[in-house]
């Protein structure tokens, strides 16, 4: 008999549903259907397509909502972060000096754009923190059958999740074996993982450094779902508690982007530091992702 993981996907659908990316995805998915029985949760904006329904009819728990629930929560006069004095706009949204020489943002500032300046602010921070707070609720959907179920793992996957193909076959079937044999010991606590085990186990492409800001590839995560930070930040966290200890870190005058932002999720939600760089890099991304941010800079 399987032991049961879940699998929480969220952040854009992107161009998942054409034909190529749907078998890319469920290639991906099978990595771990073959080892365990899954339950899938997601989480999406509502400006995404939704899944297709081969996709979608493996889900137990699937939630879409506007992103303007980010607006709503970040600017409401008693949300925890705006209570702190230290906590303001800055940390949000942040303008950058080459703007002002850009003719779109100059039409943004004189009101001759069919862009309002509070619009053009808003998609800056949903694109800095839309696929963390996605990722955030995908695990909250969790918090009804946590207990009942009692999963090895809970994993989070991108929707444009695929197979990284292009080190060769040979290689990356090697790769993908060891990615399996390590995720099998670090839920059963064996080999590399019997002495020092966990809460989180994550792509081997992420560094901490003494200078400049960490960076964890964010294909794949995989938490423990028995760890009480795991339990108490993530699962059952309020995102809002996140980002406040997120802004409370040494040093951090505003909100970093992607990978940088990740990191910055995981050291926040578990305190302790059990986040390990373990697992094969063995997922990339089906087609090219569009990032407005990268626009203006913002990556």
């Amino acid at each position: 008999m399987k032991h049961k993981i879940a699998i929480c996907v969220s952040g854009q659908t992107r161009q998942m549903n054409e034909d190529q990316n749907i078998q890319k995805f469920l290639e991906a998915l099978q990595i771990f259907e073959n080892e365990f029985e899954v339950d899938y949760y997601g989480h999406t904006w509502a400006d995404q397509e939704d899944p297709d329904p081969i996709i979608l009819n493996k889900f137990r728990e699937y939630k879409k909502e506007d992103q303007s629930v980010i607006w709503d929560t970040i600017t409401a006069p008693n949300n925890i972060v705006q209570r702190d004095d230290r906590h303001g706009w800055t940390y949000w949204f942040q303008t950058k000096e080459s703007w002002m020489t850009d003719p779109e943002y100059r039409a943004i500032l004189d009101g001759t754009s069919d862009t309002s300046y509070i619009d053009f602010a808003k998609e800056r921070i949903y694109g800095t923190v839309g696929q963390i707070w996605s990722a955030h609720q995908s695990f909250n959907l969790l918090r009804d059958t946590l207990k009942k179920e009692q999963y090895k793992a809970v994993i989070r996957l991108r929707w444009d999740t695929s197979l990284q193909w292009n080190n060769g076959r040979l290689v990356t079937e090697e790769q993908i074996e060891r990615f399996k044999q390590q995720l099998h010991d670090w839920i059963y606590s064996k080999n590399d993982f019997a002495q020092h085990n966990c809460c989180c186990l994550v792509s081997d492409q992420a560094h901490f450094r003494d200078w400049g800001l960490p960076f964890f590839n964010d294909f794949c995560f995989v938490f423990r779902p028995s760890d009480v930070n795991v339990i108490k930040n993530i699962i059952f966290g309020d995102i809002m508690k996140v980002f406040k200890n997120i802004f409370n870190m040494p040093h951090m005058q505003h909100l970093h982007q992607g990978h940088s932002l990740w990191a910055h999720y995981l050291i926040a939600t578990l305190p302790d530091g059990k986040i390990t760089p373990m697992l094969p890099n063995i997922f990339t991304a089906s087609g090219a992702p569009y990032k407005s941010n990268k626009r203006w800079g913002i990556s």
